[in-house]
């Protein structure tokens, strides 16, 4: 089970990386915690809130650690494939929650997202258990994917406010591409599209693309009491 996970389609085929997934052990070794701990002896501090269209409880659950593959699934043949992404040196693979828009007829441009990352383990003598705190990431980059080679290219954004933040939770990004006709000859255009209008100039290596973009959410420290989440019941539940 994968969820919050990253997405483009190509014809026929889907392709997903990125996200949560169940722990394949259904164990806390991906925590650092021995195999066989109590599930009530396990405690979440986890001091920010999300916007409220994320499941901080899901995202902070045990149980879930970031899914590390990247998948095709064909709805033709009904098959699924995993992609090899050893070589992948600009991978995104522990981005969650990222949105994406088609910026030429081979490229997709992704944005925004987060990744929970487990930020210390200890064990609480007084409590009889174990704090795991998390802690939340914005990304602040941007991916490109050339779909011919399904390669991503990191890129850096640079922003012409210092003030507004990079990082977005939950936004709609889109682009204009405009197809030019074989008559008309104009030096705006690349690759046979033309990508206009732009909220971040894109810089990478030596090149320069502009991306449309508009979003909104925010992650932000949350001031409350008792930020530890006991997540024994919420498993029940989910």
């Amino acid at each position: 089970t994968i969820c919050y996970q990253n997405h483009f389609e190509i014809e026929d085929s889907t392709f997903i990386f990125g996200g949560l997934c169940a722990s394949e052990t259904n164990s806390f070794e991906h925590l650092g915690l021995p195999s066989n701990t109590d599930l009530e002896k396990v405690q979440i501090y986890f001091p920010f809130e999300l916007p409220p269209f994320v499941n901080t409880r899901l995202l902070t659950n045990p149980f879930m650690e970031p899914n590390p593959y990247f998948l095709q699934y064909n709805a033709t043949r009904g098959s699924v494939t995993y992609l090899d992404t050893a070589l992948m040196q600009e991978f995104p693979k522990n981005i969650i929650g990222m949105v994406s828009t088609r910026i030429s007829s081979r490229h997709f441009f992704f944005y925004g997202g987060f990744q929970i990352e487990n930020k210390s383990l200890h064990p609480d003598k007084n409590r009889d258990c174990w704090i795991v705190e998390k802690t939340v990431i914005l990304n602040e980059d941007g991916y490109i994917i050339d779909t011919t080679t399904l390669k991503f290219s990191k890129v850096k954004l640079a922003r012409n406010n210092k003030s507004i933040k990079a990082g977005r939770i939950g936004m709609g990004i889109c682009s204009n591409i405009h197809e030019p006709v074989d008559s008309v000859h104009d030096g705006s255009f690349t690759n046979g599209n033309h990508l206009s209008a732009a909220a971040f100039d894109v810089e990478s290596k030596g090149s320069s693309k502009k991306v449309n973009t508009r979003q909104e959410g925010y992650a932000k420290d949350k001031n409350i009491l008792d930020p530890l989440v006991t997540l024994a019941d919420t498993y029940e539940n989910s």
